[in-house]
């Protein structure tokens, strides 16, 4: 789930909000719901492993991937392979040789910052970002209903 918050067409509040994104497991027979991991900054990919002992989870809002334990005495656990990736991953897909390609957007250069992550850590910023974005968009939705 990419957001809790926010419908799709409305993503750019979920990078700028308090991560909400979530990994949900669903057992078909129980028909029960449960939380794997939480608090991801607009979830935007996820693949399991050949050997289906994890899933690699990425993070938009905050150009991470993780990865989710399933097996063994690490199972349960969420750790962060990388932070540090050339953009903003938007999904995720295993080749027949057990690599990983990862979709970027929004290049990065290296020993550079991103706006999304100088405004993480800083609640008060996104939250004025974020209304400011809307105090634009609002009455541009406004001009394009006419």
């Amino acid at each position: 789930v990419s957001s809790t918050r926010f419908p799709l067409r409305d993503s750019l509040f979920e990078l700028l909000s308090d991560p909400s994104g979530r990994v949900l497991k669903f057992d078909l027979e129980t028909r029960k719901l449960e939380v794997l991991v939480e608090e991801l900054n607009f979830a935007n990919g996820i693949e399991l492993s050949p050997e289906e002992d994890y899933l690699l989870v990425l993070e938009t809002g905050r150009p991470r991937i993780h990865k989710y334990h399933l097996k063994g005495e690490k199972a349960g656990k969420v750790e962060i392979l990388t932070d540090r990736l050339p953009g903003l991953p938007d999904n995720i897909k295993l080749n027949d040789r057990g690599n990983y390609y990862v979709g970027l957007s929004g290049s990065r250069l290296p020993n550079t910052w991103h706006i999304l992550e100088v405004l993480a850590p800083h609640n008060i910023f996104r939250k004025f970002v974020s209304r400011l974005v809307s105090m634009v968009l609002v009455p541009a939705k406004f001009v394009n209903q006419i």
